[in-house]
């Protein structure tokens, strides 16, 4: 897991997100879709389970109810993020276009 954070690129691997109605007058905070990275391998999506699961973890309460508030919803369409250039082999692979 300490290999995937150390890297100079680490954001690189987060999924995609984009808010819905940007831009637009809405009441209470849009609705967030997250996008899979195409060409995410199994180890990748399995170590950023445990971060989430680990961060949601060590909220506070108060942490989660505002978390609440922000839905997230998986997108139906997956990221157009190309594979980061000098990826581990572990993180990802080449995809079908």
């Amino acid at each position: 897991m300490t290999a995937l954070l150390s890297l100079d690129n680490a954001m690189e691997f987060m999924s995609s997100e984009e808010s819905e109605g940007e831009g637009e007058q809405t009441t209470g905070p849009p609705l967030r879709h997250v996008k899979p990275l195409q060409w995410e391998r199994a180890k990748l999506k399995n170590i950023k389970a445990v971060l989430d699961a680990t961060y949601q973890a060590r909220m506070t309460k108060r942490q989660k109810r505002t978390a609440a508030k922000l839905s997230r919803v998986d997108g139906q369409n997956v990221s157009s993020r190309p594979l980061p250039k000098e990826c581990p082999s572990w993180t990802g692979r080449e995809t079908q276009s």
